[in-house]
């Protein structure tokens, strides 16, 4: 395709894309249309067209290898028994299908829903690989798809060269997903919009162009007419109301994914950021997406053989508590006792559901009260121990007023009223004593037993001495003030 058409192609979905809420990296579309178109050219997929006249055209692989062994496209019917499934999503998604190119279409996720259904519907198929290269697209349509995908019964994987906004929100559902290369673009999670004013253009040309509303549609397409006069918070929150359920939506799909604080601003990621945050689940190739869908599929067949197994065993169960019903009384009773067991089993069901609640609420109501239990008891024996201790003070309190009314008594008792009489009669006695020069034979070394005796004398001599002064001295204040 030469560079010319690839542009006008280009400009084709813009301008089919114009006034519409997008979820798209548009600075990735352009390169995605060039390599599209080379890997198409190359032979290395083919199988991507899709109208009525062109359905998608699935790429299948059989049980045991990765060899695929045909395309379909609408008419499952002939494919084998334990095919890996691999369905092309390529180009800008919009809800109806679109010409990018003069020999080819790219379906719309309205077709993508419809081929999902039925892929998942066909017992011949174990996996269905979504080989991914979009940089999003269109708002209206991939919640639609994403809902179809995450109900399938057939496990599903997802491999991708580039998963931008849209696709994202597709595509985010499957069981497991997969970056083609390490620089494999994933996000642009968000929404925009693109408005052309043209009023100019139209002016210039010497067209008056006019709108002219019913007078109860005062509201009708205000967000776009208000955003044309400069006004853009109608249409803001618009967008922000879309964003809002594309974000929840990715959230549910893959609870996994971290929160950096950019990937649900509208980031656009490398696949090897990307893994850091838990948006993918490695970086491989397309054999080994195909060998993830045929596990997976193996093991949910495994699972229903085994739930068959159990609803087989309580038929045949059902069958000979049937057959006495039906020897006496016959057929037609034998259903209605059928139908009669039907509801005491779901009865059952569903008094077990409610016994097996009770339980859990009385386990919590037990692990309540031992809790409760325990936290009575601690303050329990906190009362006690502050009890004690109130008696301890107590006694504390009592003695020290002992004390104190006993040292009260015995400073009255020598002739004091208050404390600070006796300091400041103990203050006179220590200036008399330093008067007196204090006990100076003690400061003398002892050298020998006599110098020994004559200071404990001579100390002796010198505190009698003091202490009568002392009390002659108390004596005659005594005196005094009485």
């Amino acid at each position: 395709m030469s560079d010319k058409t690839t542009q006008s192609a280009i400009v084709s979905v813009i301008k089919s894309m114009a006034h519409l809420p997008l979820f798209i990296e548009k600075h990735q579309a352009q390169a995605l249309v060039m390599r599209y178109d080379s890997m198409r050219q190359s032979g290395a997929f083919d199988g991507i067209v899709s109208s009525k006249e062109n359905p998608i055209q699935v790429q299948f692989y059989n049980a045991s290898t990765n060899i695929a062994y045909g395309k379909f496209a609408a008419d499952f019917t002939k494919i084998e028994k334990g095919s890996i499934a691999v369905v092309p999503v390529m180009g800008a998604m919009m809800r109806d299908s679109y010409c990018t190119m003069s020999d080819g279409f790219v379906s719309g996720t309205r077709d993508l829903e419809a081929t999902v259904k039925a892929l998942d519907q066909n017992e011949n198929v174990d996996g269905i690989v979504f080989y991914i290269n979009s940089p999003g697209g269109q708002a209206d349509g991939n919640e639609s798809l994403s809902r179809v995908i995450a109900s399938t019964k057939t496990p599903t994987v997802g491999f991708f060269e580039g998963m931008a906004s849209a696709a994202v929100y597709a595509f985010e559902g499957v069981n497991e997903l997969y970056a083609a290369e390490t620089q494999s673009y994933w996000g642009s999670i968000g929404t925009y919009i693109t408005i052309a004013d043209d009023r100019a253009f139209w002016e210039s040309m010497g067209v008056n162009y006019l709108e002219i509303y019913a007078p109860q549609s005062t509201e009708k397409n205000i967000e776009v007419n208000e955003a044309l006069d400069g006004n853009l918070e109608p249409m803001k929150q618009l967008l922000s109301s879309l964003t809002d359920s594309f974000i929840k939506s990715v959230k549910k799909s893959r609870p996994q994914l971290q929160d950096d604080g950019h990937v649900f601003k509208g980031k656009l990621y490398s696949a090897t950021d990307a893994m850091k945050i838990g948006a993918i689940d490695g970086i491989k190739n397309l054999e080994y997406a195909i060998e993830r869908a045929r596990i997976l599929g193996k093991k949910a067949k495994k699972q229903n053989s085994n739930t068959n197994q159990t609803t087989d065993i309580m038929s045949i169960e059902n069958e000979k508590k049937l057959s006495f019903f039906e020897k006496i009384f016959g057929a037609s009773t034998a259903t209605e006792a059928e139908a009669d067991l039907q509801n005491v089993q779901n009865s059952t069901k569903e008094l077990q559901s409610k016994f097996d609640e009770l339980q859990k609420k009385f386990a919590n109501v037990s692990e309540l009260n031992a809790t409760a239990t325990a936290e009575i008891e601690k303050l329990n024996e906190q009362l006690n121990q502050s009890a004690l201790l109130a008696e301890t003070n107590e006694a504390k309190v009592i003695e020290m007023a002992a004390t104190l009314t006993a040292q009260s008594e015995l400073l009255q008792s020598k002739g004091f009223e208050t404390l600070e009489a006796a300091l400041q009669e103990l203050e006179t006695v220590f200036a008399h004593n330093k008067e007196l020069g204090g006990v100076k034979a003690a400061e003398t070394p002892i050298n020998n037993q006599q110098t020994v005796e004559n200071t404990v004398v001579s100390t002796k001599k010198t505190y009698d001495q003091i202490e009568a002064e002392a009390a002659a001295a108390l004596d005659a204040k005594r005196k005094k003030s009485k």
